[in-house]
């Protein structure tokens, strides 16, 4: 997609020549009066989810809208963590999203389109696992499952085994941990929460720097950082290694919009971790699944097709993508 509604238009014209296509505009803001186009397929579209995204189009009441990203916030669900629609930025993504029934909304201006109903299974999916080995695509989707974990549990982890829970392993091993952490001036908790804070003002400053010297910046920044930290013993290098495979993790999912909700929420995993052990880790999960498992995204279960379990769209849409 580009910036111009009219060629994101013809590219999906291009792509989806049924007749049932419909594509509604509107105009939003007082003083930009930007144009808004609502695109779905009549017949395979839910016509609740329509009405509902229309008529909170029809409601957004202020001065202008620059792009989706302005526009994304007025159609998101109020009090919600997660977000509830998907970024689209390619035309084949958007014909097959419109295929399945669901809904497409690009605005004036902007080359990411919207895309609602978004459960939380198809933040995993990229539209390069269509067009790969059925079996690569599941591994890969499997791994980003993996990717995710790691990215939110793998300091907690240090932090429970460490703090309350060495003896799940061996023993050997609590030896070196030991030694690891003798010179170690803070605890488990505190160096955690400097790792991360490390971390997120690195992401933070390569998205900031120009292009030409971000990955010198990134690169020798974390290696001078890196090797001053475990050399002067004020973090563990173990803890160094969880911190920055949890950032490289990060960056894995193909929708980004779903690992800004747990780079929050990681914080919170953290810190009932260095509280209350594993013991606190598993209820801060428990709390997160009840939430997402109580979730709708217009009508739809967010964490669909898990909870509600429905085998045939498990294997449809996770294992095998047909």
């Amino acid at each position: 997609f580009v910036e111009n509604l009219d060629v994101n238009l013809s590219l999906i014209r291009y792509r989806v020549k049924d007749p049932n296509l419909r594509i509604k505009f509107f105009k939003v803001g007082r003083r930009t009066k930007a144009d808004v186009a609502l695109i779905y397929i009549e017949d395979i579209a839910n016509e609740g989810v329509v009405r509902r995204l229309q008529g909170r189009i029809e409601r957004i009441n202020v001065d202008g809208i620059g792009e989706s990203g302005e526009l994304q916030s007025f159609l998101q669900d109020k009090n919600t963590l997660f977000p509830k629609l998907g970024l689209v930025e390619r035309s084949d993504m958007a014909y097959h999203i419109l295929t399945e029934g669901k809904v497409l909304i690009l605005a004036e201006g902007s080359g990411i389109a919207l895309s609602a109903p978004r459960t939380f299974s198809e933040f995993f999916y990229s539209c390069d696992d269509r067009y790969d080995n059925k079996y690569f695509g599941m591994f890969m989707r499997i791994f980003r499952y993996i990717a995710l974990f790691v990215s939110v549990m793998g300091t907690s982890f240090y932090i429970g085994i460490t703090s309350y829970h060495l003896d799940a392993v061996p023993s050997q091993y609590t030896i070196m941990l030991a030694q690891m952490r003798s010179k170690a001036p803070f605890s488990s908790l505190v160096a955690a929460l400097l790792v991360e804070f490390l971390m997120e003002l690195l992401r933070e400053a390569l998205l900031r720097v120009p292009k030409q010297i971000g990955p010198a910046v990134g690169i020798v920044g974390a290696i001078v950082i890196g090797q001053a930290a475990t050399s002067s013993g004020i973090f563990s290098p173990l803890l160094l290694i969880l911190g920055t495979s949890a950032l490289l993790a990060s960056f894995v999912m193909p929708d980004y919009s779903l690992i800004n909700s747990f780079r929050i929420l990681k914080f919170g995993v953290i810190l009932a971790t260095g509280t209350f052990g594993f013991y606190g880790l598993v209820l801060v999960n428990c709390l997160i699944l009840i939430f997402l498992v109580s979730a709708e995204s217009y009508g739809v279960p967010y964490f669909a097709p898990f909870a509600p379990f429905n085998l045939y769209d498990f294997i449809r849409t996770f294992i095998f993508n047909t």
